[in-house]
Protein backbone atom coordinates (compact mmCIF):
# COMPACT_ATOMS: atom_id res chain seq x y z
CA UNK A 1 0.00 0.00 0.00
CA UNK A 2 1.34 3.23 -1.20
CA UNK A 3 0.80 6.70 0.24
CA UNK A 4 1.47 9.84 -1.54
CA UNK A 5 2.13 13.38 0.25
CA UNK A 6 3.72 16.36 -0.89
CA UNK A 7 5.85 16.22 -4.11
CA UNK A 8 9.54 16.98 -3.20
CA UNK A 9 12.58 17.93 -5.79
CA UNK A 10 15.84 16.13 -5.69
CA UNK A 11 19.72 17.13 -6.35
CA UNK A 12 22.25 14.71 -6.51
CA UNK A 13 25.94 15.56 -7.82
CA UNK A 14 27.62 12.76 -9.35
CA UNK A 15 31.21 12.29 -10.48
CA UNK A 16 30.85 15.92 -11.32
CA UNK A 17 27.39 15.49 -13.24
CA UNK A 18 24.56 17.26 -11.65
CA UNK A 19 21.61 15.01 -11.71
CA UNK A 20 18.30 16.21 -10.87
CA UNK A 21 14.25 15.08 -10.39
CA UNK A 22 11.56 17.61 -9.84
CA UNK A 23 8.20 16.70 -8.43
CA UNK A 24 9.15 13.73 -6.85
CA UNK A 25 6.11 12.72 -4.59
CA UNK A 26 6.79 11.84 -0.81
CA UNK A 27 5.04 8.22 -0.22
CA UNK A 28 5.29 5.40 1.99
CA UNK A 29 5.71 1.30 1.29
CA UNK A 30 5.31 -1.15 3.64
CA UNK A 31 4.58 1.72 6.08
CA UNK A 32 8.48 3.12 5.85
CA UNK A 33 8.93 6.58 4.13
CA UNK A 34 10.04 6.62 0.75
CA UNK A 35 10.83 9.08 -2.28
CA UNK A 36 11.58 7.46 -5.82
CA UNK A 37 12.83 9.48 -8.67
CA UNK A 38 13.84 9.94 -12.39
CA UNK A 39 16.98 11.49 -12.43
CA UNK A 40 18.07 13.45 -15.40
CA UNK A 41 21.15 15.17 -16.12
CA UNK A 42 21.31 17.72 -19.61
CA UNK A 43 25.05 19.09 -18.94
CA UNK A 44 27.04 18.66 -21.95
CA UNK A 45 26.77 16.69 -24.38
CA UNK A 46 26.75 13.37 -21.97
CA UNK A 47 23.24 12.78 -21.07
CA UNK A 48 22.72 10.76 -17.99
CA UNK A 49 19.82 9.21 -16.65
CA UNK A 50 18.85 7.28 -13.00
CA UNK A 51 16.67 5.72 -10.68
CA UNK A 52 16.91 6.27 -7.27
CA UNK A 53 15.03 5.19 -4.22
CA UNK A 54 15.05 6.85 -0.44
CA UNK A 55 13.92 5.11 2.28
CA UNK A 56 13.66 5.37 6.04
CA UNK A 57 14.10 2.92 8.30
CA UNK A 58 14.11 3.57 11.95
CA UNK A 59 18.11 4.29 12.64
CA UNK A 60 18.48 3.67 9.09
CA UNK A 61 18.61 5.39 5.62
CA UNK A 62 19.14 3.63 2.94
CA UNK A 63 19.52 4.69 -1.06
CA UNK A 64 19.20 2.36 -4.10
CA UNK A 65 20.09 3.94 -7.03
CA UNK A 66 21.50 3.42 -10.89
CA UNK A 67 23.06 5.36 -13.33
CA UNK A 68 23.93 5.49 -17.01
CA UNK A 69 23.79 7.06 -20.08
CA UNK A 70 20.20 7.78 -21.16
CA UNK A 71 20.56 5.65 -24.73
CA UNK A 72 20.34 2.64 -21.99
CA UNK A 73 17.45 4.07 -19.62
CA UNK A 74 14.94 1.17 -19.90
CA UNK A 75 17.79 -1.74 -19.11
CA UNK A 76 18.80 0.89 -16.45
CA UNK A 77 14.78 0.96 -15.16
CA UNK A 78 14.35 -2.69 -15.26
CA UNK A 79 17.97 -2.85 -13.26
CA UNK A 80 16.76 -0.29 -10.62
CA UNK A 81 13.18 -2.71 -10.24
CA UNK A 82 15.12 -5.81 -9.56
CA UNK A 83 17.15 -4.36 -7.04
CA UNK A 84 14.10 -2.96 -4.78
CA UNK A 85 12.64 -6.15 -5.22
CA UNK A 86 15.26 -7.81 -3.31
CA UNK A 87 15.31 -5.57 -0.59
CA UNK A 88 14.56 -6.80 2.56
CA UNK A 89 14.39 -5.45 6.00
CA UNK A 90 14.62 -7.50 9.10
Amino acid sequence: MTQRSRAQRLVFLFASTVLAAAGVPASAVDGRPVLDARLASDTGSDSSVGFTRLIADDDHFVQVMVLGPEAKEKALKAMHERLIDGLRFP
